[in-house]
């Protein structure tokens, strides 16, 4: 929490970064007098780094990633 409010970051913050760095996006459309296609963009985290470079916002132009705000590590499966 200490963190998150020198970055003044919130949680849900943290969260929607998350959420959008795994997640596909539209990329708009290649279009010609014959054919149209769609783009899309993936942007999937492959990593731990990755995870950790996720921006979540810009303070004074910066930006403040995952990584600054949290400890981004691998962990055990939860039981089911």
């Amino acid at each position: 929490p200490m963190r998150l409010k020198q970055y003044g970051v919130m949680l849900e913050d943290v969260l929607r970064a998350g959420r959008e760095s795994t997640a596909a996006a539209g990329g708009g459309f290649f279009q010609e007098p014959s054919r149209e296609a769609v783009i899309r963009i993936q942007s999937r985290a492959q990593t731990i780094e990755d995870i950790k470079n996720t921006p979540i916002r810009a303070v004074s132009g910066l930006p403040v990633t995952i990584g600054q705000v949290a400890d981004v590590m691998f962990a055990k499966a939860l039981p089911r």
